[in-house]
């Protein structure tokens, strides 16, 4: 694995969130899928991510940005992950010693998406807001062993 560029690699419970120096670098990312399979399978998902160059209306108002690998669960790249976005939240909130405050987050996959996240301490939990798209409906009928 290439490590030009990494300035920080935590582990988030079962993933993997590796800081860049830059959102360029998040954006230029071409990871080898095999060999994260190989090399860090035993990760749910790959975080990569990098504050915003200036933040505020230069980066579209954003604190950070992120991209989300998941080969170990089918996804290549995953367009936009909330799971994740509980990880990144409070590594971001406490990097950029933003605790309690509403953070904006992009996730720069190919379809790319806008959350806020926010780390209530007090609670000790993440708080979410973002818009979803539906992917796929499922209908299952259930039979009782009664």
């Amino acid at each position: 694995m290439n490590t030009d560029g990494i300035t920080h690699i935590v582990e988030a419970g079962e993933d993997l969130l590796i800081e860049l120096e830059s959102v360029d670098l998040v954006a230029q990312c071409m990871p080898n899928i095999s060999e994260i399979v190989r090399k860090l399978g035993k990760y749910r998902c790959i975080l990569i991510t990098a504050k915003a160059n200036k933040g505020g209306e230069e980066d579209d108002g954003v604190d950070f940005q992120s991209r989300v690998f998941a080969p170990s669960c089918g996804v290549n790249e995953d367009p936009v992950t909330g799971s994740a976005h509980a990880a990144l939240g409070v590594y971001w909130s406490e990097r950029l010693n933003k605790s309690d405050a509403w953070l904006r987050a992009y996730q720069a996959s190919k379809r790319g998406g806008y959350l806020k996240v926010k780390h209530d301490t007090e609670k000790d939990r993440i708080l979410m807001v973002g818009s979803a798209v539906t992917v796929s409906e499922v209908s299952m009928m259930l039979r009782s062993k009664l």
